[in-house]
């Protein structure tokens, strides 16, 4: 958009409509003798065997909190911490209602505390937010076991079972680095589908996969973060739903792309940490002439947004209107812009944005010949086809634009 624009109420926003760790625990904390009852014969045995772990002893209370088993290996820690205490006549195991609400998982090993269990296994589901109600538990006499996601003090648990999220980071890096190396690829686009960003364990995971990949010269290209849900929609940025198109994958319901023009200054200082923040991600596009001015963003601002999974794109170099543009001029306008982006950020752009939201059709050539994937016009609207795919319309959020509002402007019948 043009520069006499008021901060962000000119920017644009897009929308397309452990597994063995619990059982460990269980069998380590009493007797092992199994409800199913071992032959009187092995009886005497057993009986006369002092400090003998095989027979039962007083019954224990282990309190189970997890979040909701609404994937594989979450579904398989909560069915066999059940199965596991199930064999053993002195265990009882008693769990919380498993959840993805924060409070709701405090407030249930709140409960536990207050029936003094008599050890509480805890697979946090964000560890930073689970540390204090781990501490009152300690402090209160009752072990805490974590599984898998850290607390912010050791002190928060007796024992921390989980995997070094780090190095299978560093793995995957060093897997997809030699293969790539191998075939002789010199410059891939790497895309990576990161956990909840808000998670250590997912941080450290993407710092190993990051700095392996940069031990081959390789670097994290499009990154999607899984901080969405069926209720909160998916946020992806405009060179992931280019990927979707072009392979034909059917597009989630809810798929939202927040695009920002100019690459004014306050996009990085306002937008930026708003849209960090409720963990989505956004495209910005720059007018790569204005870069180091008062009111741009920097180079150095657009790596950093980068590296948390933001997009940087091509809306030319000085914004101009291109009507009498020759070709010359609209490929110097397109293609400078592309190539002073992937020397600044070491990333190239796969999408644009029209200054002005003009396409002359001078510009849509150079655009095609840029490799564009996908080019977004000012045209109101919320329908996105490969057959128009370097003329896509976008749904325009102003500063007075109200939740509402929106609501009216993806959906004008309703």
């Amino acid at each position: 958009m043009s520069e006499d624009g008021a901060g962000l109420d000119r920017r644009h926003f897009l929308l397309g409509a452990v597994g063995v760790g619990a059982g460990a625990m269980l069998t380590a904390c009493t007797g092992n003798k199994k409800k199913a009852a071992a032959s009187t014969a092995a009886a005497p045995a057993a009986a006369g065997a002092a400090g003998s772990n095989d027979a039962p002893g007083t019954t224990v209370t282990i309190g189970f909190s997890s979040p909701a088993a609404d994937h594989g290996w979450t579904g398989a820690i909560a069915k066999n911490a059940t199965a596991e205490a199930a064999k053993y006549s002195d265990v009882k195991l008693q769990t919380v209602q498993a959840t993805n609400d924060v409070a709701a998982q405090i407030a249930g090993i709140q409960t536990l505390i207050t029936k003094k269990v008599d050890v509480i296994v805890m697979l946090p589901y964000d560890g930073k937010q689970l540390t204090q109600v781990a501490l009152t538990a300690q402090q209160a006499g009752i072990p805490v076991v974590n599984l898998d996601r850290v607390f912010d003090t050791p002190r928060a648990s007796r024992i921390w079972i989980g995997g070094d999220n780090y190095g299978m980071g560093v793995s995957a890096g060093q897997y997809i680095g030699s293969t790539l190396k191998k075939k002789g690829v010199s410059n891939p686009v790497i895309g990576e589908v990161a956990g909840i960003d808000s998670l250590p364990l997912t941080q450290q995971r993407s710092q190993g996969f990051k700095d392996a990949l940069a031990e081959f010269g390789f670097k994290v290209g499009p990154r999607q973060a899984a901080q969405f849900t069926a209720q909160s929609g998916q946020s992806v940025t405009a060179a992931m739903l280019a990927a979707k198109m072009a392979t034909g994958q059917t597009i989630a319901y809810k798929t939202f792309v927040i695009t920002l023009d100019d690459g004014r200054s306050d996009g990085y200082t306002h937008a930026f940490p708003i849209i960090e923040k409720y963990g989505f991600v956004a495209t910005f596009y720059v007018i790569t002439g204005r870069v180091g001015r008062s009111n741009a963003i920097s180079w150095a601002e657009m790596r950093t947004m980068e590296a948390a999974g933001m997009e940087i794109s091509n809306h030319t170099v000085s914004h101009a209107d291109m009507k009498l543009y020759t070709r010359a001029q609209t490929d110097f306008q397109v293609e400078g812009a592309q190539q002073a982006i992937v020397a600044n950020t070491g990333i190239a752009a796969q999408t644009f944005a029209y200054p002005f939201g003009f396409t002359y059709p001078g510009v849509v050539a150079s655009v095609r010949a840029a490799g564009s994937k996908i080019a977004f016009t000012t045209v109101s609207g919320a329908k996105e086809t490969m057959a128009t795919r370097l003329l896509l319309p976008r749904v325009q959020v102003h500063a007075t634009t109200t939740a509402a509002g929106i609501v009216l402007l993806l959906y004008p019948d309703r």
